[in-house]
């Protein structure tokens, strides 16, 4: 096939399978390892997924692999975009962005012309920032860790960023038990309803047991580990709830 013929066949391709994205803002970052683990467990379900890394190589971290270079160096004509993605298993790719991202204020034309170019083309694209710089509008997960510092932290983010429609929801990372888990999201939702006049949904917690912690050290997924555990079992009970969360869906790019 000529390069223009595949072209405008990953086009049309785009055109009727338009990706829908997942934004998760981890005020900090320090949670690579959490969102690895949902996008490997969002594979086990079929789906095609690519992950945009907006820190310093955290998901390639969380799977043993090194990010050499990122999306700036394919912005700059110094590298294929082949060249950069990384494949940890298979349905998964990693784009780290961490230069690319700094400073964007909007992300639909260049994921749309990013999503346009992979083959196969992702149903998901899940991009994880350590600030709220640049959002999409629709659903917005929160990943935050039980401790005050976390819950300052996390409030001083959403202050500070611009909403569009869509719900916050909140999921409770590496937390000991529910009620902890509870707690948390009760006391980030009182403040944000009271100053910030929005709701944080409950979207759940993923148990720091010892499946995970292994998996963790290892650099490895939960579910290469124990499949079966209780935050294996969390992470996939948060991905097929993702199909029933209004997520933006990218108009085809051009």
């Amino acid at each position: 096939m000529r390069r223009g013929d595949q072209a405008e066949g990953l086009r049309k391709l785009f055109a009727h399978h338009a990706p829908s994205v997942l934004p998760i803002l981890v005020p900090g970052g320090g949670q690579g390892a959490l969102v690895a683990n949902l996008a490997a467990g969002l594979t086990r379900e079929g789906r095609e997924v690519l992950l945009i890394d907006a820190t310093p190589g955290e998901l390639a971290m969380a799977f043993g692999l090194r990010a050499r270079y990122e999306l700036a160096h394919v912005v700059a004509g110094d590298k294929q975009l082949a060249q950069i993605v990384l494949q940890p298993y298979e349905r998964l790719r990693i784009v780290p962005a961490a230069r690319a991202l700094k400073g964007a204020t909007h992300l639909d034309p260049w994921l749309a012309a990013l999503a346009a170019r992979l083959d196969p083309a992702p149903e998901l694209i899940i991009v994880y920032q350590p600030t709220a710089t640049a959002l999409l509008d629709g659903d917005l997960l929160v990943a935050a860790a039980p401790g005050h510092e976390t819950l300052t932290r996390t409030y001083a983010e959403l202050k500070r960023m611009k909403r569009g429609h869509g719900r916050l929801r909140l999921l409770v990372a590496r937390a000991q038990d529910e009620r902890g888990a509870r707690t948390l999201h009760r006391a980030l939702d009182e403040t944000s309803q009271r100053y910030l006049g929005e709701c944080i949904d409950w979207a759940g917690y993923v148990p720091n047991d010892a499946s995970l912690r292994r998996a963790e050290a290892a650099a490895r997924s939960v579910f290469d580990i124990d499949t079966a555990s209780p935050s294996a079992r969390a992470l996939l009970a948060l991905g097929r709830a993702l199909e029933h969360w209004e997520l933006p869906r990218l108009a085809a790019a051009h």
